[in-house]
């Protein structure tokens, strides 16, 4: 699985004072944890899971092409993910 870990997507959120809602793995993709729903043992039950705070996704298609898609751009691409 592509992406990027949750020690890196960490690690460079809190150059911007943010704090992800990532799980307590820090090798686990950010990905993987969001795709799975990503309850956070620390800001879930404030925060609620990861999934739901989803803006944008960027695909990769079966024939190469990159796609991005949000709510209102692409919704069926981006409600499928």
């Amino acid at each position: 699985m592509g992406g990027v870990d949750w020690a890196r997507a960490s690690s460079e959120t809190a150059k911007h004072g943010l704090a992800p809602l990532s799980g307590s793995a820090p090798t686990v993709s950010v990905i993987g944890y969001t795709l799975g729903g990503g309850q956070s043992p620390v800001l879930g039950r404030s925060q609620g899971y990861a999934a739901d705070h989803v803006r944008r996704i960027e695909v990769v298609t079966a024939n190469g092409e990159l796609r991005q898609a949000t709510a209102d751009r692409e919704p069926d691409l981006f409600w499928w993910t």
